[in-house]
């Protein structure tokens, strides 16, 4: 199947991170524009978080706003999760504010709890443990299911803060 083939190739590339893998990823967003299938949004979300982990964010921006919407295609959760988790990735925590208002504020795409973590881990691994628990206090007022995993990030983010400003309260 076309999109499970091209999918699996710009995952590929992305995972090997590598100029040439890069240069491959392009190579094949090129190709596809030449034929007759379309891309499903399978595609699309690997094809942007492709691009995001190159750091080109611009142009990622413009196939969420135009591509994908010409298409008929909406960004959805999955694809806002990998995104951020990108973003965290490059420790960009002003680059996941953006994705988040873009996609969770102006397009209304509900996020779940990995990308309210994928969130949260661009601002605790940015240096900004009081924002990433402000991230996650948002996640405990949605009232979703939450693990062990969470309670321990949760607890871990709270020790650093309170450990970083020494006060009598704390």
């Amino acid at each position: 199947d076309f999109n499970n083939s091209i999918s699996a190739a710009w995952k590929l590339c992305r995972l090997a991170g590598t100029q040439e893998a890069f240069k491959w990823g392009d190579e094949i967003w090129h190709w596809t524009e030449s034929q007759r299938w379309s891309l499903n949004l399978i595609s699309y979300s690997c094809l942007v978080t492709l691009l995001e982990k190159q750091k080109r964010c611009t142009t990622v921006d413009e196939i969420l706003e135009n591509s994908m919407i010409a298409t008929n295609l909406r960004p959805n959760e999955v694809v806002l999760g990998g995104l951020l988790n990108c973003a965290a990735e490059r420790l960009d925590w002003r680059r996941a504010d953006i994705l988040w208002k873009l996609l969770v504020i102006e397009r209304h795409v509900p996020p779940h709890f990995l990308a309210y973590m994928a969130y949260a881990k661009a601002h605790f691994l940015a240096g900004r443990p009081r924002a990433a628990l402000s991230i996650m206090d948002s996640l405990l007022a949605t009232k979703c299911a939450l693990g062990y995993k969470f309670a321990v990030d949760y607890l871990q983010c709270c020790l650093l803060v309170l450990h970083a400003s020494p006060s009598r309260e704390n």
